[in-house]
């Protein structure tokens, strides 16, 4: 027996349009988590750099202990 969910759910995959909102949304779910990842291994190894390496690339240290405590959602 059909349930009135498994009608619903099978009307709204066949809605014009549902199949090319889902790709984006894992899309974009993706992109955002590899940003994530990005953000919190250059962090990490911002944190690492001794003051001559900061100090070859232009970064104070107290600019790279501010940009390294960031969380890794804030941009």
């Amino acid at each position: 027996m059909v349930s009135r969910h498994d009608i619903f759910l099978s009307y709204r995959l066949r809605r014009p349009g549902a199949a090319a909102i889902r790709p984006d949304l894992f899309g974009r779910a993706a992109t955002t988590v590899r940003v994530w990842c990005h953000r919190a291994r250059t962090r990490r190894e911002l944190a690492e750099l001794d003051s001559f390496q900061l100090a070859d690339i232009g970064i104070a240290r107290h600019e790279a202990t501010a940009e390294a405590q960031k969380p890794f959602w804030r941009g």
